[in-house]
C-alpha cells in the first residue's frame, strides 16, 4: 500500500509538471486566397493584396504615388488622402500635414520628381 501511494504521488507530480510545459495554441492563421494574404494573429487581421495593406480593414499604407511626381517650391504633393513630402533624397507621407509623418516605403516612391519654382 505504501509503494502504491508513492507511485500515485510520483505520478501527480510528472503530470503536474509536464501541464506546466504545455503552451496553448496562439490564435490566428494565414490564409491565401484571390483577395490576397490575410493574416490574423491575436485577434488583427492584416491583408496584402498587391502593393496595398490594410490592418483590420485600414488602409495601413497610402497608395504609390505616380511615375513622374511635380513639385512646387513647398516639396509637399497630395494624393488620395495622403500628403506626401520630399526632403533630402527621401519620402514621407501623412494624412494631414498637421499629424506625424512616416517614411514611405521605396515600392511606393515616384520613378521621376520634377521641380516648379525655386528649391533653395
Amino acid at each position: 500500500m505504501k509503494r502504491l501511494s508513492g507511485m500515485v504521488f510520483a505520478t501527480l507530480c510528472a503530470v503536474s509538471l509536464l501541464t506546466a510545459c504545455c503552451v496553448p495554441p496562439r490564435y490566428g492563421g494565414v490564409n491565401v486566397d484571390d483577395g490576397g494574404v490575410n493574416v490574423n494573429v491575436d485577434g488583427v487581421n492584416v491583408n496584402v493584396n498587391g502593393g496595398n495593406v490594410t490592418v483590420d480593414g485600414v488602409d495601413a499604407l497610402p497608395p504609390p504615388l505616380p511615375a513622374i511626381v511635380e513639385l512646387g517650391p513647398d516639396r509637399h504633393y497630395r494624393q488620395g488622402g495622403y500628403d506626401y513630402y520630399y526632403h533630402g533624397d527621401r519620402w514621407q507621407y501623412s494624412r494631414d500635414r498637421s499629424d506625424s509623418w512616416s517614411d514611405l516605403p521605396r515600392s511606393h516612391w515616384p520613378n521621376e520628381i520634377r521641380r516648379r519654382g525655386d528649391w533653395r
